[in-house]
């Protein structure tokens, strides 16, 4: 697999993607682009999925593409792109398909029903999109529900096929029961679909890694980090001080996220903890804290301004998790300029090694206590453009030259 800063998608010397030519040399006016979701936030008050609108927003600055999205639950948002939705196809029509497309749908015609119809209908229904639009590349956000049967379908219509994948749809923990490839029909569906893709993405190093073993190959995957704009979360100035370090975590209080240890570290060296966020392990972290004496403070959940606040006002961040698909919080607080102890999960991979003041710990309270004394003295330096890594306008331009790589690629091959 390869960074999407190692693409070698065309560009300018100065300026952003080069489009592909078509076959007579002339540049087309835009290539249209299908993206197939399982949800499209409708508005600012709906929060499922939202970095796919700030995806989408971004996206449609550029002049050289048109944005299509198909979105399977009935949602959609008025923007820079056309919205269509899931139209459910007859019963009739859906099972004439699994028996013609017993692979694609992944389960045999002869099992129940109720086990494939709904894949079977959604791919009936985006074959009919992709005839109806011919786009140049559909792109499925997330291996499920529909985007690994989609890979296929793109082929069929000349197009090229990218899957992105999230989380829950590669990465498979039999030990905390997650992951969609413990069931083994998904598993020998996404095993097909991922090595018939033009390109698999995913958001960290480890991922992509969780990506082979699911059947892609090496050149097909790339690390397409997640987005995040620097925005309100620089810190301004320093905090009032105080006797003890202040250390926050941020988080739904499970035994994932690994609050238990923060605890135990927090009362190992004197630190004041605070813990946002809410969630079932609330009582038993509470007792915790209590019998370790520790100075620990919860505070619930709280909207993104508050918890933004809690940040600058902490000395250092600590990502505890035992598991983690990317870790948008802990571009938060590198966005912040706190220092930063984490286990090895997520983007931490791939960014502490880069990013002053930060370390790893390995997995005890005690090496927590100790990382946190050192990176608190560390000194500071620069992390602009490292951060800039990470930014919306660095996001669009690699994933505009993978469009245009994969488009001219198959386009040639057709």
């Amino acid at each position: 697999w390869r960074t999407a800063a190692d693409t070698g998608a065309h560009h300018d010397a100065n300026g952003p993607p080069v489009d592909p030519m078509n076959s007579s040399g002339c540049r087309p006016q835009r290539l249209p682009v299908i993206w197939v979701v399982p949800h499209f936030p409708q508005d600012d008050r709906d929060h499922r999925y939202v970095f796919l609108r700030e995806e989408a927003e971004e996206f449609g600055k550029l002049s050289s593409f048109e944005l299509t999205i198909c979105t399977l639950d009935g949602g959609g948002a008025e923007g820079p792109w056309r919205s269509i939705t899931y139209e459910r196809p007859s019963r009739s029509g859906a099972a004439l398909f699994a028996a013609r497309n017993p692979a694609t749908v992944g389960l045999s015609a002869s099992v129940d029903p109720k086990a494939w119809m709904p894949r079977a209908r959604r791919l009936v229904w985006l074959d009919s999109v992709l005839r109806r639009l011919r786009p140049a590349l559909v792109h499925s956000h997330f291996a499920e529900p529909l985007g690994t049967g989609a890979v296929e379908l793109s082929h069929r219509h000349g197009a090229a096929a990218f899957v992105s994948l999230r989380g829950v749809d590669v990465v498979k923990r039999p030990e905390a029961n997650y992951g969609y490839r413990l069931d083994r029909g998904y598993e020998r569906v996404l095993r097909r679909s991922l090595s018939r893709a033009d390109r698999v993405l995913t958001a960290t190093s480890a991922m992509a890694q969780e990506a082979i073993d699911a059947g892609a190959g090496h050149a097909q995957v790339h690390v397409l980090p997640n987005a995040f704009a620097r925005g309100s979360y620089e810190r301004n100035g320093r905090s009032a001080p105080s006797d003890r370090t202040r250390v926050v975590v941020v988080g739904s209080l499970t035994t994932g996220k690994g609050f238990d240890i923060a605890i135990q570290a927090a009362a190992i060296g004197g630190f004041e903890l605070t813990v946002v966020g809410a969630g079932p392990e609330r009582e038993a972290l509470e007792t915790l804290a209590r019998q370790n004496r520790g100075a620990v403070t919860f505070t619930g959940a709280l909207p993104p301004h508050d918890v933004l606040n809690i940040m600058r006002a902490s000395d250092v961040f600590w990502l505890t998790s035992r598991f983690e698909a990317f870790g948008n919080v802990l571009l938060e607080a590198a966005h912040c300029d706190l220092p930063i102890v984490s286990t090895h999960v997520g983007v931490a991979v791939d960014l502490l090694p880069k990013l002053d003041r930060s370390a790893f710990f390995d997995g005890s309270a005690t090496d927590l206590a100790s990382q946190t004394v050192r990176v608190r003295h560390a000194e500071a330096r620069d992390r602009s453009s490292l951060l800039d890594e990470y930014s919306p306008e660095r996001r669009r331009e690699r994933l505009a030259s993978m469009y245009s790589e994969a488009i001219e690629a198959r386009r040639y091959r057709g």
